[in-house]
Order: C-alpha cells, then structure tokens, then sequence
C-alpha cells in the first residue's frame, strides 16, 4: 500500500493510500508515514489498527472534556462516532483508570443536579438508567437526595397561584407526578400548602 496524501487538522489526520482508501489516524501517528512511501500488509494493518484505538482515545477524551458521563454513556457515544467496540470499551478503560471517568461521581453530580431543579426520586432514577449509570450505584447517590417536600412545596406554590379548584390541583399534582414524586410526598405537600392557602 502506498501512502499518497497525509492530510492535517489539528491533533487529527487523515491518510489516503493508491487504492483510495482513507485511514482516519492521530497527527502523532500519521507523522511516522510521508508521502509515497510503501507499506506492507502487515504494516498498513498495524497503522490502521493502532490509528483506530487512537482516534478512539482522542474522541473520548474531547467528549469527557464536554461533560462528565458514565462509562456506559461514552462507551455507546463513542460507537455512535464510528470507533469499533473494542477501541471504545479499551478507551473508556484507560479514562477511567486516569480517574476522568467516575460511575460513582457521575451517579452524584445526576442525583444533584436534578434534586436542584426541583425533580423527585423516581424521575432521577430514570436519569441514572438513561444515563447509563449501574444500578448498584443508585442507592448511595439517592442518599444524597435528602428531603424532597421544601421543592414538591415550592412546586405546588407556582402551580397554585391561580387558584386550589379541582381542574388545577390535578393539573399540578399530575405535573408532580411526572417530575418524579410520590403519590405520598404529593397528598403530603397537598396538606401543607392546603394549609397554607387557609391562612
């Protein structure tokens, strides 16, 4: 196979060969080959398949760079942009053992995050589950969840405003439920801001 053009972009490269195929590979990786030069089959599938894993690297480490994800999440992301499984999982191995990539960290930043925007437990659960985030993981995070009625109080306040008919409580306590709160801590945050209202 002869190389006949080594394009540059960045930390990223792309070599053509003479039969015209295109071989995404890393600037550090690609510099080794110059133009014209012949490689043998064993060499070009040396450099294809080491130009993979780098390249599966490099996309982990700019998608983590964005935001944190679980190992899942940037395993499946990392498919979705075309590295081979392999890559992929041997990419998100060598991140996690960096300490980049943290199942346990990430399931407590979700847990957080959507406590602070008012959500309950259930709904942040199914956020740790599309997220990717393993299951064994969910009970330690949801301990930091704390209690939930001082945002289901808040929520049921700016929903009530208007009035306390029957139409707009079972619009709010049916907007609660979505947000991931108890039938429970629903009838429980009712009474408290019922009792306000009488005041």
């Amino acid at each position: 196979m002869t190389v006949t053009e080594i394009k540059l972009r960045g930390e990223r490269a792309k070599v053509t060969f003479g039969d015209g195929t295109a071989v995404e590979s890393t600037k550090q990786i690609a510099s080794r080959l110059k133009c014209g030069e012949e490689l043998t089959d064993g060499e070009y599938a040396s450099f294809c398949a080491e130009s993979s894993h780098a390249c599966a690297r490099l996309r982990a480490v700019e998608l983590i760079s964005r935001r944190d994800m679980s190992r899942a999440e940037l395993r499946r992301k990392l498919i979705e942009r075309g590295s081979p499984e392999a890559d992929a999982g041997r990419a998100v191995d060598w991140l996690v053992s960096l300490g980049y990539v943290s199942d346990e960290r990430y399931a407590g930043l979700i847990v957080r995050h959507y406590a602070s925007k008012g959500y309950g437990a259930a709904r942040i659960r199914t956020e740790l589950s599309r997220r990717g985030v393993p299951r064994e993981l969910w009970g330690e995070a949801l301990e930091g969840l704390g209690d939930t009625s001082a945002a289901a109080d808040a929520f049921l306040r700016r929903r009530l405003r208007s009035g306390y008919d029957e139409k707009t409580v079972k619009r709010a306590t049916d907007a609660m439920c979505r947000r991931g709160f108890s039938w429970e801590e629903i009838r429980a945050a009712l009474e408290r801001v019922r009792a306000e209202l009488e005041e």
